[in-house]
């Protein structure tokens, strides 16, 4: 098993890079591979890299690979080829689940290998009145596998790429931050809640040793790059609301990047753009997150519609922090597709956090009972929140709750999780209401107003 390292030149270094793949429908059957796997993985954080690169990618035909890379300098070459080439080993334990590119050509390929419609995400600078700048460091790790879920559900392709690279900073820079955080203290109007994040967020970065940068990709359509946003609005949008500052904005873009697949993280190919104070407390990251990679596994490829598990119950809606409308009706009927839960949750989530209550058809099993309760919990409802796709306007139990909903006279908000075109006698039904898209930039404020609104009318009626 022949392996090709690639040699670059950075300046007057002279840096050596290796790569491997591994296509997880080969290790779908072997329950042995993923433990042996994550604990390789842990080993080679040993080595002394540049930059450590974790690539998944899932095509729009269903097939699911993890890469992992690592650049070193020239010197350490031999640690490198140790490294890399020991997962090796993982062919004993699943054959055929470790690709090695055998020559220029193909390691090229390898690395250049993601989709083409990119966004990087690099959270943005924001400042308060006095100056003082807030860092944020929310992450995409936590939701891979779900965005990936999401991508096979639609057909979509989809890439996620860590690259982390040491974290160098000074014990100026950690005065700087340090500074930082007093001004923030002296802020008017600065919520406690919000200290107490910078303040994790300084102690995160002095403990800190290394600087990860995430990249995420989708098919170069607008459909994918439209859901792409709107996932990634859903993921961010929430946290930056409880800052108190405005959602980021996500636009994919599909471009000739050469640096991209050079597998670099961008402090190697540009130092003096990542050494601004906010993007290092922002990007700080230590070997737990590096791990914690490696402890998840994404989904293995494209799995049969009648596979799909039923959705978990959701967690309590915590005490307070959402409108009270009192006389309100229990809840909002949740209409979704139930293999496209892993889109919805982040909605459900979000909800229950403002203290809005929804009520979904999680855990029931599919029978006439089940049919009743519909029916009964549709007929209590305040409103029902129609989540909509090309697979809700195809599934006939979604349309019957709808229609179901609509004979009864009850308000049905659509929210549209992937662009879809109306049919079946939905756009009879639907046509005259102002459907929110989960893409648009306002669109959690809008959705909590609507639902404010309806509690209230409602209530007065």
């Amino acid at each position: 098993m022949g392996m090709h390292v690639e040699r670059l030149t950075d300046g007057s270094e002279r840096l050596s890079q290796a790569l491997v793949r591994f296509p997880l429908a080969r290790v779908a059957a072997s329950p042995a591979w993923w433990p042996t796997f994550e604990t390789r993985a842990l080993a080679a954080g040993g080595i002394d890299a540049l930059t450590r690169t974790y690539r998944f990618s899932v095509s729009a035909d269903g097939e699911a690979d993890i890469t992992l890379a690592a650049t070193v300098r020239e010197g350490d070459e031999p640690a490198l080829r140790r490294c890399i080439g020991g997962f090796a080993w993982l062919e004993g334990e699943c054959r055929d689940s470790v690709r090695y590119p055998d020559s220029e050509a193909a390691f090229r390929q390898m690395a250049a290998a993601f989709p083409a419609r990119r966004q990087r995400l690099v959270a943005p600078l924001a400042r308060t009145q006095n100056g003082a700048w807030l860092a944020q460091g929310d992450r995409l790790i936590p939701h891979v596998a779900a965005i990936a879920k999401e991508a096979l559900s639609l057909g979509h392709a989809f890439g996620y790429q860590l690259l982390a690279a040491p974290l160098h900073r000074s014990a100026e820079q950690l005065r700087r931050i340090g500074r930082n955080v007093i001004a923030l203290e002296d802020s008017r109007g600065m919520r406690a809640e919000l200290l107490a994040e910078q303040r994790r967020l300084f102690e995160r970065t002095r403990q800190a040793t290394l600087m990860v940068e995430e990249v995420v990709g989708t098919d170069d359509t607008d459909a994918a790059g439209q859901w792409l946003a709107g996932a990634l609005t859903r993921i961010f949008a929430p946290p930056a609301v409880r800052r108190g500052l405005p959602p980021p904005e996500f636009r994919p873009q599909a471009a000739e990047d050469e640096d991209f697949a050079l597998l670099l993280h961008g402090s190697v190919l540009d130092e003096e753009a990542w050494t601004t104070d906010d993007l290092i407390c922002s990007q700080a990251a230590d070997e737990t997150e590096w791990a914690a990679l490696f402890r998840q596994q994404p989904p293995a490829g494209r799995t049969p519609p009648h596979a799909a598990a039923t959705p978990p119950e959701p967690a309590p809606a915590p005490a307070g922090g959402g409108p009270h409308v009192p006389n309100a009706p229990p809840h909002f009927f949740l209409s979704y597709r139930r293999d496209e839960f892993a889109a919805v949750r982040p909605i459900l989530d979000t909800l229950h956090q403002h203290g809005v209550p929804v009520w979904y058809d999680a855990g029931i099993d599919v029978g006439s009972h089940w049919i009743e309760m519909l029916e009964r919990k549709i007929d209590e409802a305040t409103g029902v929140l129609a989540i909509l796709s090309p697979g809700f306007i195809e599934s006939r139990y979604c349309r019957r709750e709808v229609l179901f909903a609509d004979t009864l006279g009850k308000p049905i908000l659509p929210i549209v999780l992937a662009p879809v075109e109306l049919g079946h006698g939905l756009n009879f039904t639907l046509h005259s209401t102002q459907m929110l898209s989960v893409s648009a930039r306002d669109f959690w404020a809008e959705l909590l107003r609507r639902l404010a609104e309806l509690q209230r009318s409602a209530a007065s009626g």
